[in-house]
C-alpha cells in the first residue's frame, strides 16, 4: 500500500484520536498505524476493496495472461518497446504493498510469457530486453528511484523463484547462446527482438541484414524484408533494392530475430535508394 506520512499515526496517538480516525474511516480515508517505526496495521474505510478468498489471484492471474499476450504480440510485430502501462502500474502497486509478492507474481508473468512464446514456436524470452520493457511499463507507477530499488531487488531474490532466466541473465550478463543461436539478444541500446527457427519465418516478416555479420543495430535500415523461401535458402530484400541469399543450415533450425511488421521508415529510405 501507498502510505500517506500525513495519515500516518503511532499507537498511543491511534488510542488517543480512535474514534476522529474511525469518521474519517467513514469519509474514505485510510490511516496508517505505526509501531516501533513500521507500519503494523491500516484502518480503511468500510467499502474498501478487501479479498477474503481467492479474488486477489484470479484478477492477478488474468491480468498476467493479458498482459504477456499483449507484449508478446507487439513484440511480434515491432520487437520489444515496453511491456504495457497495464502490467507496469500492477507491478508498481505490487511492490509498494509486498515486495516479495511482487516477486512471486514477476515469477508467474516470466513463466506465462514463457508458456505463449514456446507454444509460438519462438525461442524463450532473453531477461535483458524483457526487463527493459518491463522497466519503461514501471515508469506508469514508480519514480525513477523506486524503479532502481526493485532492479536490485529482483535481481537478488527472482532467482529464489522458478524463472527460465539463468544466473547469469539476472546479474546483467548475456544469455548463453549455442551454435544455433549466432545473432545476440539485444542490440547496442538495449533492445531486443523475438527469434524464432529459419524454418518458421514467411514470406514478409524482416530479419536483420546479413551482411552485418551477426551484429544487431536498431536503425530500420538494418532490415531486410523476406522475399522467397526454400528448404535450404531465403531470398531477402535490402532496404536499397538490393538482394542477397541467406543459406539455411541444419534445414532452417537456426534461430534468427524478426518482425512482422515493416520498419518505421524502411519504406521511406527505400524510396530514396
Amino acid at each position: 500500500m501507498l502510505i500517506n506520512q500525513h495519515r500516518v499515526r503511532n499507537v498511543s496517538d491511534t488510542r488517543a484520536q480512535l474514534s476522529a480516525i474511525l469518521d474519517t474511516a467513514q469519509q474514505g480515508y485510510t490511516t496508517h498505524i505505526s509501531r516501533d517505526g513500521q507500519i503494523a496495521a491500516h484502518v480503511v474505510p468500510p467499502n474498501a476493496l478487501v479479498h477474503r478468498g481467492n479474488e486477489f489471484a484470479i484478477m492477478m492471474s488474468a491480468t498476467i495472461d493479458s498482459c504477456a499476450h499483449w507484449i508478446t504480440n507487439d513484440a511480434t510485430a515491432t520487437g520489444f518497446h515496453q511491456a504495457g502501462d497495464p502490467i507496469g502500474i500492477v507491478f508498481g502497486w505490487l511492490w509498494r504493498a509486498d515486495r516479495h509478492k511482487a516477486m512471486d507474481w514477476l515469477a508467474v508473468y516470466t513463466d506465462t510469457l514463457t508458456g505463449i512464446f514456446e507454444g509460438r514456436g519462438y525461442a524463450r524470452p532473453a531477461f535483458a530486453p524483457l526487463w527493459r520493457a518491463l522497466r519503461i511499463a514501471l515508469g506508469a507507477s514508480l519514480d525513477g528511484e523506486e524503479i532502481l530499488e526493485f532492479e536490485a531487488f529482483m535481481r537478488e531474490h527472482l532467482q529464489d523463484q522458478i524463472t527460465p532466466f539463468t544466473l547469469d541473465e539476472l546479474a546483467g550478463r548475456e544469455r548463453p547462446r549455442g551454435d544455433n543461436d549466432p545473432w545476440p539478444d539485444t542490440a547496442p541500446t538495449g533492445k531486443g527482438w523475438i527469434k524464432k527457427r529459419w524454418r518458421d519465418v514467411v514470406v514478409g516478416d524482416f530479419v536483420p541484414n546479413p551482411d552485418n555479420a551477426y551484429q544487431l543495430n536498431v536503425g530500420d535500415e538494418n532490415w531486410c524484408r523476406v522475399i522467397t523461401l526454400t528448404e535450404s535458402e531465403a531470398n531477402v530484400q535490402r532496404v536499397d533494392g538490393t538482394h542477397t541469399t541467406v543459406a539455411l543450415a541444419d534445414a532452417g533450425s537456426h534461430w534468427v530475430p524478426f518482425q512482422s511488421d515493416t520498419p518505421y521508415r524502411w519504406d521511406s529510405f527505400a524510396r530514396h535508394n
